[in-house]
């Protein structure tokens, strides 16, 4: 049963500070969770969850400092914000041999639909969360189901229509597990799992700010969202932490959306849009600019634009980030696919690897300005590389000693050595 307790006059406060569960204030906006009870506070954070949702819009849900352990929570329509008292201070860890919960849709207990569970989900609603820490520690994954290859699918899970999110001052840290190579040998697939549908046209937005991501697959990722604003980073002071992570952040399938992710540090495969885009869809804009990237390997990439020749939704604009590869044959500053008009300008790429800037199938692109004499490409390959079938595309070189290999087709080529 749902503890309600609405704050009617002065005379109550003594009665609403002795209950355990929470206290709430004067319009019924404000619940502060129990401390911490060193077990499981799955009842009384849900609780307070459930009582935000009745409650709403503007409600806080307030955790304490202290480590809660937990296990799945879920809510409907949350209309408010989850906040502790700082990153270093409220922790959110899950419980070792979490129960899968089946709130709602197709998930069913010991199949595979509830083999990769979430922590903490969210179905629609507008919800910000802030100064806190979510932690998955355990090997070998936390689900009680039936099979052993299992692992935390997200910390955080945002689903359907419309979902506003924000989330400031949040670290989220997985830990590795050699046994689970589905997913790099880590226990946390995603920390932001934000999901919703292609082609409806509702205004939803997400944004990450100042927070932290270590020790996972992959921490942001964005699929199906149709008309929605992504920022990630956004500023110089809300600039986002990446590290020991298989990718940063990942933007799938969205169209007639405008995305900013800027002012970021990572060590990984730091930004893939693989777009699968279909005929009809609107040209989605983004924007990557003045992150710093170190790309691991192999296989390594710092920003990855995918699109569809056919049926491109891809408008990308990519400058002024710095990015350094590390020795590794594959490993590549910049790779861009079937796109179209493409604008890669004033980066700064540095190390080893197959090349700095590479154009597959691209057209009508500009490649301008970019410092990539520091570069140095593996067999003797070119720093800028346009294969067979790009086309229309131009390449300025920032310096004449600058190698491009031109494989296409009515390119233009200014001020650069043209190499085999």
């Amino acid at each position: 049963m749902r503890r309600t307790i609405v704050l009617l006059s002065a005379g109550l406060l003594a009665f609403s500070l002795a209950v355990p569960g929470a206290v709430m204030a004067a319009p019924g906006h404000y619940y502060l969770v129990s401390k911490p009870n060193g077990t499981d506070d799955t009842a009384n954070i849900q609780a307070a969850l459930d009582w935000c949702a009745a409650h709403g819009p503007d409600c806080t849900v307030q955790l304490r400092a202290g480590t809660y352990h937990t296990s799945q929570l879920v809510e409907d329509n949350f209309q408010g914000t989850l906040q502790g008292f700082g990153e270093n201070w409220t922790i959110i860890e899950a419980l070792k041999g979490l129960t899968v919960k089946t709130k709602y849709w197709e998930c069913t207990p010991n199949t595979s639909s509830c083999l990769w569970p979430d922590l903490i989900t969210f179905r629609y609603g507008n919800i910000e969360i802030s100064d806190l820490a979510i932690s998955e520690p355990w090997g070998g994954g936390t689900a009680t189901t039936a099979y052993p290859d299992t692992y935390l699918a997200s910390a955080l899970y945002v689903w359907d229509q419309p979902a506003e999110l924000s989330v400031d001052r949040v670290s989220i840290t997985g830990a590795p597990d050699d046994a689970i190579t589905a997913i790099g040998g880590f226990n946390l697939y995603y920390a932001i799992d934000y999901e919703g549908a292609p082609g409806v046209p509702l205004t939803r937005s997400l944004s990450v700010r100042s927070s932290s991501f270590t020790t996972m697959y992959e921490p942001v990722y964005v699929l199906n969202s149709g008309s929605v604003r992504v920022t990630i980073g956004g500023s110089p002071w809300a600039g986002n932490y990446f590290a020991n992570d298989f990718w940063a952040v990942e933007l799938a399938s969205p169209e007639s959306s405008v995305f900013d992710v800027s002012y970021n540090t990572a060590t990984a495969t730091a930004v893939d849009t693989s777009v699968a885009c279909l005929s009809g869809w609107q040209v989605s804009q983004y924007s990557i600019h003045d992150n710093r990237f170190t790309i691991v390997g192999p296989d390594g990439w710092g920003i990855y634009l995918s699109d569809n020749s056919t049926a491109p939704c891809i408008a990308a604009k990519v400058w002024d980030n710095t990015i350094k590869v590390l020795p590794a044959a594959d490993n590549t500053g910049i790779n861009v696919f079937k796109t179209k008009n493409t604008v890669i300008t004033s980066n700064t790429i540095t190390g080893t690897g197959a090349h700095a800037i590479g154009l597959f199938d691209a057209t009508n692109g500009m490649v301008g300005a970019n410092d990539v004499g520091r570069f140095t490409p593996t067999a003797g390959g070119a720093q800028i590389y346009l294969d067979s079938k790009t086309a229309q595309d131009t390449v300025v070189c920032l310096h004449h000693r600058d190698t491009v290999h031109n494989g296409g087709t009515g390119n233009t080529i200014i001020g650069c050595t043209i190499a085999p």
